[in-house]
C-alpha cells in the first residue's frame, strides 16, 4: 500500500484547492494510519513485528478511524445529504408501490391492500392514483379519504355527495373538510353549522378562522367597500350640490 504524505495533502488544502468528501476521508484514514505506525514493512521503532502484532495494530487503526467518522470528524455536505435522502425516499416509495401491486395480484385481502396503496398515494400527493384505489377498495376508511381527496382535487360536487351520504360524527378532520367543501359550493349556512361542531383543538382553530371569514363576507358593507367608483360618484354629486 502506497503511503501518501499527509503534510503534502494539507498543503494542497491550505493552497485553496478543493478537496472532495472522499479525499477528506482518505486524509483522515491515512493520517491515523501513519500516526499509529501503519507501514508497509510492518515495523515499529526499527523492530520487526509478528503477524499477530501487525493485525492488531491495523485493527486498532481501523477502529479508531470508524470512531472518528461516526463522531462527525468528517462533516458531510448538508445539501448532498438531503439529496441522498430524497433519492432514497423516492426509491422506497416506488418499491412500496410495486410490493402493494404484487400483493393485490395475488388476490388476498385485496380491498385492504387497495386502501393501503391509495393512502400511500394520498400521502405523497398522487391524488389521481389515490382516487382510483379508494374507489376500488370501497372500505369505510377508503370512502373517508376519498371524500377528502375529492376536495383536494377541486371535485367539490363528488366530495359533498360523500360527506353528506357518509357522515362521521366526531371525526373533526373529516368534518372540517366537509365545511370547506360547503364553502366552495357557496353553502355558507351548512358550513357554519359544521364548523361550530368541530372540537379537536387543531381543526377547531382552523374552523374558527373560517367562521370569522364567513362572518366578514356576510356582514353589511359600505358602498365604498362594494364599489369605490360608485362611492366617488355619490360624494362628487353631493359636493356639487
Amino acid at each position: 500500500m502506497r503511503i501518501i504524505d499527509i503534510r503534502e495533502s494539507k498543503a494542497r488544502r491550505s493552497a485553496g484547492q478543493p478537496v472532495s468528501r472522499l479525499n477528506k476521508i482518505k486524509l483522515v484514514i491515512l493520517s491515523v494510519a501513519q500516526d499509529l505506525g501503519w507501514r508497509r514493512d510492518s515495523s515499529a521503532c526499527g523492530l520487526r513485528m509478528t503477524g499477530r502484532q501487525v493485525f492488531l495494530q491495523r485493527l486498532r487503526a481501523a477502529s479508531f478511524v470508524v470512531v472518528l467518522l461516526s463522531a462527525g470528524c468528517v462533516a458531510r455536505d448538508p445539501v448532498e445529504q438531503a439529496q441522498e435522502y430524497v433519492q432514497r425516499s423516492q426509491a422506497d416509495y416506488s418499491r412500496a408501490i410495486e410490493l402493494y401491486r404484487d400483493l393485490i395480484l395475488k388476490g388476498e385481502k385485496v380491498a385492504d391492500l387497495q386502501y393501503a396503496l391509495g393512502r400511500l398515494y394520498y400521502q405523497h400527493g398522487d391524488y389521481a392514483q389515490a382516487v382510483e384505489q379508494f374507489l376500488k377498495s370501497g372500505l369505510p376508511p377508503a370512502r373517508r379519504l376519498l371524500a377528502i381527496t375529492y376536495y383536494q382535487t377541486a371535485d367539490y360536487t363528488d366530495a359533498l355527495e360523500l360527506f353528506t351520504k357518509y357522515p362521521l360524527i366526531g371525526d373533526d378532520e373529516y368534518n372540517y373538510y366537509h365545511g370547506l367543501t360547503c364553502e366552495r359550493l357557496n353553502l355558507y349556512d351548512q358550513a357554519v353549522q359544521i364548523y361550530k361542531a368541530v372540537r379537536n383543538p387543531r381543526y377547531a382553530a382552523l374552523a374558527a378562522e373560517r367562521l370569522q371569514d364567513i362572518q366578514k363576507e356576510s356582514s353589511p358593507r359600505s358602498i365604498r367597500q362594494v364599489s369605490p367608483e360608485t362611492a366617488d360618484l355619490i360624494e362628487g354629486a353631493a359636493a356639487g350640490e
